[in-house]
């Protein structure tokens, strides 16, 4: 959406984003080609570089559109994503370490001559 309003100007992105909004709120794929196919050539006369980039990205703006209705709303949304990164980032900044630093000693296993030779768990001495 970022990139088709870069090409619509200041003053005209409101109206651009509203004519777009238009298509995605079609019930199925044909309907929505057929606004998308629509607003382009409305927009063809006074913004003709926007109108070529709706028509290349056509196909990939209204994939969505091939999956059942039920799971649309949840593949238009990022809100799955940013909880998730949300997460990280919280447990990240509690933690202290992040998941690509190497570990420091405190958190490595201990080693072989650390262990001991008596009690119920030691290692079998040879």
């Amino acid at each position: 959406m970022r990139d088709a309003l870069a090409h619509a100007g200041k003053s005209g992105r409101r109206v651009v984003a509203a004519f777009i909004a238009t298509a995605y709120t079609q019930d199925d794929t044909d309907a929505a080609r057929t606004q998308w196919r629509r607003i382009a050539d409305q927009l063809r006369p006074k913004v003709p570089k926007l109108a070529v980039f709706l028509d290349e990205a056509e196909t990939d703006a209204l994939g969505y559109m091939s999956f059942p209705a039920a799971h649309r709303a949840k593949l238009y949304s990022t809100n799955p994503l940013e909880r998730l990164n949300g997460q990280v980032k919280r447990r990240t900044e509690a933690v202290g370490i992040s998941p690509t630093k190497t570990p420091s000693p405190a958190w490595s296993a201990p080693s072989c001559s650390s262990r001991t030779t008596s009690g119920p768990f030691s290692a079998v001495a040879t």
